[in-house]
């Protein structure tokens, strides 16, 4: 009977042995026609590791072995297959539970224990040079990192790259720093893809602008002077396109961001999350024909109903007085008022219970590889205490985020602020302002609005 057999092809995401598709396509066709087997078809995984087997390739082949739809599954090296001796071998058990076998076409052995040791040495030998690469490779990244530079050693858009350092681009730089500036003005990161995509401005690869790419680069922060380790950013060696406060400013509303259901961060209201009822303090939200109500309505016992341009004439007489008395506000914004103290108290009360759930961690850890408690304790306490820290991480970055206050009260914005978008109009109103109430005066009458400033102790 006729062997049924599947190729398997992977390309490592390591430089050093991005081994040609082709060849072991060549080599696993030629092992065919020895073997007398039928190839019903070649299953690969491009660019991908082998140091795990969450690879959509290697499961199908393993899938279609189990399922009877081929016999044997053929490799060019068995290091194609996988660089963990243990995965390697619980799959290998896999296929061969189901009926099935793998070989290697360069490395063939055969069935004995004298084949089996000799697959199972190569197997090793395949784990050893992949961790020695990860060691090359760890080591490059480290160094570079001390020197200030991305640890891949890629070209960045907005700079120019010479193989050892990095400068601003005088035409792409400002385009960098643009983006964010519209980031924080209110626009999208598809927005913005949009408008370079409009405007003709090219990736650093020459490609086009997604929306996932706009974000991967301004989050990197190498605009702003930085580099990424992990989740730490480091100071670089090259100069940064953005001021400290621009990328503190970009940062902040990227977590309000994350913290926002989609359908929401596509503000097209200036007075959105801002409005309360006066009555039952519920906020009030949009509906059609350009109304605005009480989000409860049906219960508050004299619900607020209005037109949404309600709050347009007071807010504009709040910033009419703003830009009259621009320094005195200013200060009375950075004054330490009773809520913000208590802001901070909680900071620090916060701060010190990240700290002790991080030294927990810690602990449990060192505790796991001494081998005083199981696996799966280990793991149910690991991951209570990595949701709890995260949790406390998150409110701490809340608070943050209410406590600090700008400097100064910007005039250029106040100015300017009736050309701005409805987001931008959105985004610089929460700076200012606390909360909008609109109170009920009746049908047909217009309603009261009392505007609460951030400054202020209510």
């Amino acid at each position: 009977m006729t062997s049924r057999a599947l190729g398997y092809v992977r390309v490592s995401k390591a430089r050093e042995e991005m081994i040609s598709p082709e060849l072991q396509r060549t080599a696993i066709q030629e092992w065919c026609v020895r073997a007398g087997a039928v190839l019903l078809d070649t299953i690969e995984d491009l660019d991908e590791t082998g140091r795990n087997f969450a690879r959509a390739g290697v499961q199908e082949v393993v899938r279609r072995v189990e399922a009877g739809e081929a016999d044997i599954v053929v490799v060019w090296k068995w290091s194609r297959f996988g660089r963990n001796v243990r995965d390697c071998l619980v799959n290998i058990d896999r296929l061969e539970v189901a009926g099935g076998r793998i070989v290697a076409a360069t490395e063939d052995f055969d069935d004995t224990p004298v084949g089996r040791f000799g697959r199972g040495q190569f197997l090793l030998m395949a784990q050893f040079e992949s961790e020695r690469i990860g060691e090359q490779w760890k080591e490059a990244k480290n160094r570079r990192l001390r020197l200030g530079l991305p640890g891949d050693g890629l070209p960045r858009f907005g700079y120019n790259y010479d193989g050892s350092s990095y400068s601003p681009d005088v035409v792409v730089g400002p385009v960098l720093a643009e983006m964010y500036r519209w980031y924080i003005g209110g626009d999208s990161f598809y927005r913005i893809a949009c408008r370079l995509e409009e405007e003709g401005v090219k990736t650093a690869k020459c490609g086009e602008w997604k929306e996932q790419t706009v974000r991967s680069i301004l989050d990197a922060g190498f605009g702003a002077g930085l580099i990424r380790s992990g989740e730490e950013f480091l100071p670089g060696a090259h100069a940064g396109v953005i001021s400290e406060a621009e990328w503190e400013a970009y940062r902040r509303r990227r977590r309000v961001s994350k913290r926002t259901p989609s359908r929401s961060l596509g503000v097209t209201y200036p007075y959105a999350g801002l409005l309360h009822c006066g009555s039952c303090e519920s906020p009030v939200h949009r509906t059609g024909y350009d109304r605005v109500r009480c989000g409860r309505w049906r219960d508050c016992r004299k619900p607020t109903f209005g037109h949404k341009t309600a709050p347009d004439g007071p807010v504009a007489d709040f910033l009419a007085a703003l830009a009259g008395r621009i320094d005195h506000y200013s200060e009375a914004l950075q004054a330490p008022s009773e809520g913000r103290k208590e802001q901070k108290r909680r900071q620090a009360t916060l701060t010190k219970e990240a700290k002790r759930l991080d030294a927990s961690l810690t602990r449990l850890t060192r505790e796991y590889a001494e081998g005083t408690i199981p696996a799966q304790a280990y793991a149910t306490a690991r991951d209570q205490i990595t949701a709890d820290l995260r949790l406390v991480n998150h409110q701490i970055e809340d608070l943050a985020d209410d406590i600090a206050q700008p400097t100064r009260l910007p005039p250029k914005l106040l100015a300017e602020y009736p050309r701005l978008t409805d987001a931008q109009k959105n985004q610089f109103l929460r700076t200012l302002i606390r909360r909008i109430d609109l109170w009920p005066q009746g049908y047909g009458y217009p309603n009261q609005v009392t505007i609460t400033p951030r400054w202020s102790s209510g």
